[in-house]
């Protein structure tokens, strides 16, 4: 309708919590989003997601945040949270694109492997975030059993970006699209990588058409 946005998109080639922090503010200070919108990948909880399904969380925490005491660790748990009209237009979307996702990937990249089912598109829930990655299914459980939270993943990065937006003069809103590349366990691999990769940026782009354009343009 003759209206134009800008659309800013950067690759961070490094993992951890310390630089996303770093860009993800230096792009809120320089650029001044309305959103800031992180995709990629993450390790998935295998009692509760595939590979390949997409986690937007609703909640991101860090789960090494606490204090050692009596050489044990207690942890402080405050999560942060995604902002509600967000979260009400990610509820109405999330079951729009899976299908059309997926032949896209199949019909015109199919490079690596691909789930053998529709993937899942998981809200309402907790990401975790730490500073290592997760090869313990022991660790994982301990995580599972400190914070008593419907944790779907772990990832080294969206904790970072919410923190990064609510501590910048700009009014930005965050949101992490994160698909399951593998499981938190000893069993990790990259055989579903650029499919998780690319699901995730395919959702952002759907649903940026669909409904977060027009959210801008208001």
């Amino acid at each position: 309708d003759n209206k134009s946005l800008r659309l800013v998109a950067f690759t961070n080639n490094k993992m951890g919590m310390s630089n996303s922090a770093v860009i993800a503010t230096k792009l809120i200070l320089k650029f001044k989003p309305k959103y800031i919108v992180m995709t990629g990948i993450c390790a998935g909880l295998e009692s509760k997601t595939s590979k390949g399904d997409i986690i937007i969380p609703q909640y991101v925490f860090n789960y090494q945040e606490g204090d050692i005491k009596d050489e044990k660790f207690v942890p402080s748990f405050k999560s942060k949270e995604l902002n509600n009209t967000l979260h009400r237009m990610i509820e109405q979307s999330k079951n729009s694109y899976s299908i059309d996702i997926r032949n896209e990937w199949e019909r015109e990249y199919n490079e690596g492997k691909t789930p053998g089912t529709e993937f899942k598109v998981h809200t309402d829930k907790h990401l975790g975030t730490g500073s290592a990655v997760v090869k313990s299914q022991k660790i994982l459980d301990d995580i599972q059993e400190t914070y008593q939270k419907d944790i779907l993943g772990l990832d080294m990065e969206s904790y970072s970006l919410f923190i990064a937006a609510e501590n910048s003069e700009v009014e930005t809103k965050a949101l992490v699209i994160k698909a399951v590349q593998d499981y938190a366990n000893k069993e990790k691999d990259k055989e579903y990588r650029n499919f998780a990769s690319y699901a995730s940026a395919r959702f952002f782009f759907k649903f940026c058409e669909d409904r977060l354009i027009d959210r801008i343009m208001e």
